[in-house]
């Protein structure tokens, strides 16, 4: 008797070849697109700063930098791959092996293509290379804040700090020390050179070189702030860390010490790359972000231009905080951060001309406007005589269209300017520098004098010492900061690891409870420690607020008789009206390092908390 051969498994051997080779090509296809939609938007990014975007949540991204990404990333590879399997379909069975070499070469080259261009741009095999590497140049050359003396003079002066997005010297005319064919920013060129940019006698205008791992915008500001490149290991993920580079003394970590009111302004989600995270962790600024905007009623709550709202409004917000916090008895730091220069193309707002051709150069010429007239207004002020202002751009611009007028002599740095500072030159000569030295720097500016004029990587460019620039050179500081640093990455993961230490006894656990006095706007914070650690050397500190953002937060410290339980009595009144309050313990180790510890949001409706 025949049987009929059956034919199931060619059946289901050919949906296997064809389900593979879709999915071949449409990797092959996302690979090519997405790189040509990156390089057409945002040029001059380098891996580091492609692995910091891909490994955090797009929360508080401009949302039609998302859209038009998916349009032109995900559209036409969908295409091709519907394609691919119309033509398979069609095809298997007449010339499965022409037709399967054909889609598997095609595949291949778009991956190979758009890897290659890739891998150009950002330079994936430096960095790749770099993590087989280690070094400990970034170690050897650290100067911790915990180990020298910072002084402040007795009155302390405000600082306003400026940070423009993608603000570079490049914008201005080359007989100007730029790099374009005209100056897009004149009143930021005529502001570098009246005041202090370290040209020396030049009449040219000089800015800080951004290193690798401070070329973006949240490294940009960690590496102004703590004179450190944002190194972290590949993988990290800021999102799933309890604190932000804990062990590190940042900026805002001094001026908080020296009893100084902080605010962090910008017009965009704070919470975009956790920048709320460190400037909460580092300082415990106030956070006026878009989301704040509309919460205050700044802007309607259905707003929402760009990143959120523009510069024009920034200003203005600028001008009544400024006000407020000259009202008050504390120096304050005003840090802003700006956004209508951001890639691709800018926003442009109400106040822009349209003196040039590109939309992106009337964005610059408008914003260095802006802000010439901010400063302006500043000086007009009673606070000014006692206030340094600090103008600097956070990273390059990434603009690809705009980055290739850009001469290719010209080394690109970004914008850095001291207004009214409190320090004066040891020497005259231009010096070269990076963002890492504007750390010591603006302390320097504030009046305060460094031990050894260095903190971080940085050096204080009042003084006559040399930068790591001036004494190794741009290309070897980035040699020696893409390879491996087991030293940044213990900074990094150090907020990880306080359970760890707790578990260890290392640190301390505690117990947090809180009871409200009653007919009082004041409460009695107690902390106990649970898990037998030695404090004895260290301290506890209370950081309360009315909101999760800090905003009218205030800081007290807390005091003990046996080691074991500490208690303060704050006035929760002074960090403004509120239904629900926050409060966060901190453990100051012996070294002055701060742990965060526990944290308590109390309902003061209820008599007491835990």
């Amino acid at each position: 008797m025949r049987y009929r051969t059956r034919k199931a498994p060619s059946k289901v051997k050919n949906i296997i070849v064809v389900f593979f080779l879709c999915l071949l090509t449409a990797l092959g296809a996302l690979i090519f697109f997405g790189t040509r939609w990156m390089l057409n938007n945002f040029a001059h990014i380098r891996f580091a700063a492609f692995l910091s975007t891909v490994m955090n949540d797009l929360n508080g991204t401009n949302t039609d930098v998302v859209k038009d990404g998916l349009l032109k990333i995900a559209g036409p590879s969908v295409i091709i791959t519907l394609g691919v399997l119309v033509a398979l379909c069609l095809n298997i069975k007449k010339a499965r092996k022409a037709v399967v070499l054909c889609v598997v070469s095609f595949s291949l080259a778009m991956g190979c293509v758009g890897f290659a261009r890739f891998d150009h741009a950002l330079g994936v095999t430096d960095y790749a290379l770099g993590q087989l590497i280690g070094s400990s140049f970034i170690e050897d050359h650290y100067v911790s804040p915990n180990d020298v003396a910072i002084t402040f003079p007795q009155a302390k002066r405000n600082l306003i700090y400026i940070y423009m997005e993608s603000m570079e010297t490049s914008f201005a005319d080359e007989d100007t020390g730029g790099g374009s064919e005209y100056n897009y920013i004149p009143e930021l060129t005529k502001l570098s050179q009246t005041y202090e940019d370290f040209s020396g006698t030049n009449d040219t205008i000089n800015g800080a070189y951004p290193t690798e791992f401070t070329t973006w915008t949240l490294a940009g500001m960690f590496a102004q702030t703590t004179g450190l490149p944002y190194k972290t290991t590949a993988l990290y993920n800021i999102n799933t860390s309890a604190s932000f580079f804990p062990t590190v003394k940042a900026l805002g970590d001094v001026l908080e010490d020296e009893g100084y009111n902080q605010t962090f302004l910008l017009g965009s989600d704070a919470t975009f790359a956790r920048r709320d995270l460190y400037f909460t962790d580092h300082g415990h600024y106030a956070i006026k972000d878009y989301t704040y905007a509309k919460d205050a009623g700044w802007i309607d709550e259905d707003y929402k231009v760009w990143w959120g709202y523009e510069d024009q409004k920034l200003y203005a917000n600028a001008k009544t905080e400024l006000k407020d916090l000259a009202s008050q008895d504390a120096p304050f730091n005003l840090t802003m951060l700006t956004v209508d220069t951001h890639t691709k193309d800018g926003y442009r707002c109400a106040l822009c001309e349209d003196k040039y051709d590109g939309q992106y150069a009337n964005v610059l010429a408008c914003a260095s406007k802006q802000v010439a007239d901010f400063v302006a207004w500043i000086q007009k002020q009673d606070f000014y005589e006692n206030t340094t202002i600090i103008i600097a751009g956070d990273h390059c611009t990434m603009d690809a269209d705009f980055g290739a007028e850009i001469d290719d002599d010209c080394t690109r740095k970004a914008v850095s300017i001291v207004i009214n500072g409190a320090a004066e030159r040891e020497t005259t000569t231009a010096r070269t520098f990076t963002t890492l030295d504007a750390y010591p720097t603006t302390l320097a500016a504030l009046g305060a004098t460094i031990e050894g004029n260095r903190l971080g990587l940085g050096v204080n460019l009042y003084s006559s010492g040399k930068t790591l620039a001036e004494e190794l050179g741009y290309e070897e500081m980035d040699d020696e900061f893409i390879k491996k640093s087991t030293f940044m990455n213990k900074l990094a993961k150090a907020g990880g690891t306080v359970k760890k230490l707790q578990r260890s006894g290392e640190l301390p656990t505690v117990e947090f409870t809180l009871e409200r006095v009653e007919s009082t706007t004041t409460a009695n914070l107690s902390v106990k420690v649970t898990n037998g650690c030695d404090t004895s050397k260290g301290s506890f500190m209370i950081f309360g607020s009315s909101s999760y953002k800090g905003l009218r937060g205030r800081s007290t410290d807390m005091t003990t008789t046996d080691n074991e339980t500490y208690t303060c009595t704050v006035d929760y009144a002074s960090y403004g009206a509120s239904g629900t309050y926050y409060f966060v313990v901190y453990y100051v180790a012996e070294d002055g390092v701060k742990y965060r510890v526990n944290s308590c949001e109390w309902d003061r409706s209820a008599s007491s908390s835990s």
